[in-house]
């Protein structure tokens, strides 16, 4: 099963099995914040799914359906082009929408089990050095140009000693809308991004700030 179909299974298991909750948070950024969601037992997966939140500050509507749109083109061509570099990536990725009908964020995997694992950021000071075994040096390929690996350190975190990427800012970033598109094609998944959103009948917790 390729990741697009595996990702509509287990969102709509999740709909199905999970009231999601705000819990832990497991990062927070200028205007963003990731936070635990809740986790079950998966009959797809045979094991269990953690479920995150990602909301981004602006990000609502159309704009956070084609962003959405947008990174599930990437998490296709990175299954096409780098199958090696998929199970670093979250294992489902999907828009979350709640009772009023309003796009809150992103839900996809959470990489620290609500808590259970430290998610350490890769970021460091410009002065020290970011070695290439350390980054996912071969997204390079896939944005058709080199990238500092300072830059590609931004998209990776450390959990339970294995490297994680959780954003995928950088690999768009510099690159008009028509470029990103020639290289992540999203504009049928953006008509279908109904199979990849989850819609649930409550309303979250507010966030606190």
């Amino acid at each position: 099963m390729d990741y697009l179909g595996r990702n509509r299974l287990l969102i709509a298991e999740i709909g199905q099995n999970l009231r999601l909750e705000r819990g832990y948070e497991v990062g927070r950024g200028s205007g963003s914040r990731f936070t635990a969601v809740g986790h079950y037992r998966s009959k797809v997966l045979g094991d269990d799914v953690y479920v995150g939140l990602k909301e981004r500050k602006g990000f609502r509507g159309d704009v956070l359906r084609l962003s959405a749109a947008r990174d599930l083109s990437l998490l296709r061509t990175v299954e096409q082009e780098l199958p090696q570099l998929l199970q670093e990536f979250p294992l489902f990725y999907g828009l979350l929408v709640d009772a009023t009908g309003e796009e809150v964020g992103v839900i996809c995997e959470d990489f620290s089990h609500e808590g259970k694992y430290e998610v350490k950021e890769v970021t460091r000071s410009w002065r020290i050095p970011v070695e290439d075994g350390e980054i996912p040096k071969e997204l390079e390929r896939l944005k058709g140009r080199k990238m500092d690996n300072h830059d590609l350190a931004t998209m990776c975190f450390l959990v339970n000693g294995e490297r994680r990427i959780g954003d995928f800012g950088e690999i768009f970033s510099g690159l008009s809308i028509g470029e990103w598109e020639a290289l992540f094609p999203s504009g049928d998944l953006l008509k279908q991004m109904k199979k990849y959103t989850l819609r649930i009948t409550y309303n979250l917790t507010p966030a606190v700030d």
